[in-house]
């Protein structure tokens, strides 16, 4: 389909080694950015959207018919609004990072890159700061996967506790045997309805934990990686003297003996400060893109 192939145009091997060293497989199981590097992967992620959307469009519209139900009952109806308000964000971030995908691939194809190189002492400090952030990215990535593993089913004691302690009947009638409030077009008071219903919850929960987590790592990963250039070309623009001799001294030999302070009289040197600059420019375009 030329839809897939334009929307697929930026995919390439480093783009797709960036997604599995940076977030595991969790942008494919997320569906925030699908594999469909061949034919099979393309079926596979355009079923896969159509099964999260499914799910997604199928619980918005029983989130809705239980807020319109429990209009009396005024905590559990916005405790519902507010399940409404968490699925319609899933659903606006997945359709939102597959319109841009193109875009979304080019940050990290660049991040892959590293945009830019300079002589070896000036890239050392880019190793530095490469290390602070992945140690910075490990810890931050296991508390969000811990917070968005943890906090759902504190959120169902939470509620089941307030339920209880309030002994809303009408609660308890419209979801019997559920975990959370919500109505449900069939019976769930036998094991059938209420299996079926809680493992269609449970994997839409799934869904929904993957896609928060998983985006929140990807604007952390972007962010970081954007701040580090940004960093590195201050750097860079710091050893812009020690920059220009190096480069004057391999257009001229090592043995060259000549002060920065000679600039202004020496035009080799100038143009090599003035090609050093060029690079800076050349990076923070790379940035810009």
């Amino acid at each position: 389909m030329k839809f897939l192939d334009k929307l697929c145009s930026e995919d390439d091997e480093i783009v797709d080694k960036v997604m599995h060293n940076e977030y595991w497989y969790f942008q494919i199981f997320s569906g925030l950015y699908p594999k469909m590097n061949t034919p099979k992967w393309r079926v596979f992620s355009v079923i896969q959207f159509i099964i999260y959307m499914s799910f997604f469009l199928y619980h918005a519209v029983l989130l809705i018919i239980t807020a319109i139900k429990l209009t009396d009952d005024k905590v559990e109806m916005f405790q519902s609004l507010h399940y409404l308000t968490v699925l319609s964000i899933s659903i606006y971030v997945t359709l939102f990072l597959q319109m841009y995908r193109q875009t979304y691939a080019k940050i990290h194809r660049a991040i892959g890159t590293r945009l830019f190189s300079y002589d070896e002492k000036t890239d050392e400090f880019k190793k530095t700061l490469v290390t602070k952030m992945e140690k910075k990215k490990k810890v931050l990535v296991q508390l969000i996967f811990s917070y968005y593993s943890t906090i759902p089913f504190i959120m169902l004691i939470l509620e089941k506790s307030l339920n209880a302690y309030s002994g809303d009947d009408k609660v308890v009638l419209l979801s019997p045997n559920l975990p959370v409030t919500i109505w449900i077009p069939y019976e769930t008071d036998s094991l059938i309805g209420s299996s079926s219903a809680l493992i269609m919850i449970a994997v839409v929960c799934g869904i929904v934990v993957m896609v928060f987590a998983t985006a929140d790592v990807s604007v952390f990963v972007m962010c970081e990686n954007l701040a580090m250039e940004l960093r590195f070309l201050i750097h860079s623009l710091n050893r812009l003297p020690e920059r220009t001799l190096h480069l004057y001294r391999l257009r001229h030999g090592d043995n060259t003996n000549v002060s920065i302070e000679t600039i202004k009289e020496n035009t080799d040197l100038s143009n090599c400060c003035r090609d050093c600059l060029k690079q800076n420019i050349i990076h923070h375009q790379n940035i810009n893109e």
